[in-house]
Formats: structure tokens, sequence, C-alpha cells
């Protein structure tokens, strides 16, 4: 029977809902939190969507949805701990409550990561004009996408949930082995 990282056995049953897990969390959505996490997560996700279909109507838009989904993650990230809000969310909410709600935000921020690029794709599809067949760069396209996806869930599997949500940072933890 295979062993999980801490070397307890599991079933094929749960390595499916760690694979399931682990695959549905890296898009936003972390099912091994409490309903109240989940609930706050699909609420923030699926007003994403919705507002992001409704208002979304040309290339531009979609530039500009990327654009600001893409601040937002890394300028966002950089100013959030190096600014060291997370230290007043520690103080504010107590340290448990403050890993919550960053957490959720963040999951919101992990599907807006990669549905702003299905939505850039939707209005810049017939925008590559090249003479390469479409099969052809469709195919590649599928390739990279299928290795990058493997290897992500790989690495994620790996180091764990805690580790891709930035935990370690979240609590000052990182280089502590946390």
């Amino acid at each position: 029977m295979p062993t999980n990282q801490l070397g307890a056995q599991e079933t094929v049953l749960q390595r499916a809902f760690n694979l399931v897990a682990t695959v549905v969390g890296m898009c936003g959505l972390r099912l091994d939190r409490g309903a109240f996490q989940i609930g706050a997560t699909s609420l923030g996700i699926a007003l994403s969507f919705f507002l992001s279909l409704t208002l979304i109507t040309n290339p531009e838009g979609a530039l500009v949805y990327v654009v600001a989904v893409w601040c937002i993650y890394y300028a966002g990230h950089i100013i959030f701990f190096k600014g060291g809000l997370h230290h007043l969310m520690h103080a504010r909410l107590g340290r448990d409550r403050a890993w919550t709600v960053y957490e959720a935000v963040l999951g919101v921020v992990y599907f807006n990561q990669g549905w702003c690029q299905a939505i850039f794709l939707q209005h810049y599809a017939d925008s590559l004009d090249m003479p390469i067949s479409n099969l052809l760069i469709f195919l590649c396209g599928a390739i990279i996408f299928l290795i990058s996806t493997l290897t992500k869930v790989w690495a994620t599997l790996l180091v764990g949930m805690d580790v891709y949500y930035y935990r370690d940072m979240f609590l000052d933890e990182a280089g502590k082995g946390g």
C-alpha cells in the first residue's frame, strides 16, 4: 500500500481524493478546509466568473483584466508581505483567522489567474497570424500545457498545499522548516 508524505499508508481512494483536492486547490478552492472558507471562496470565484463574463465584452477589456490580475497577484504579494500587512491581519484577526481570510482571498486570485488567460484567449484567438497551421499551433500549445500542468501538480504534491498558498510566509515561518 502506498504511503503519504508523513509515511502513513493511504488507500487508492485517499490518493485519488488527494490528487483531486490538490488540482482543485491549485485552481483556487481548498477542499480540505471548513465549510465557511469553502463557501466564501466559492462565492468569490462565482462572483469573479459572473462579472468577467458580464463586463468583458471586447479584446481591450480582456487585456485590462489580464493586466489587473497579474498586478494584483505579483505586485499585491510584494506590497502585502514587504509592507507587513500580514502582521496587521495577525494583530487584528489572530493568526488562525487571518490565515483563513488570506487563504480564501488568495484562492479567488488563483482562480482569476487561470480564468483571465481563458478570457484573453477567447478574445485574441484569431490574432495570431502566422504561416503555420492552426492544428500545429494547437498541438504545440496542448503539449506545453500538459507538461507544465503535470510539473506544477507534481511539485505541489511534493511540497503540499500550504506551501503553495504561502502559509510559511504568511505566518512568518519561512526558513524555519514550518
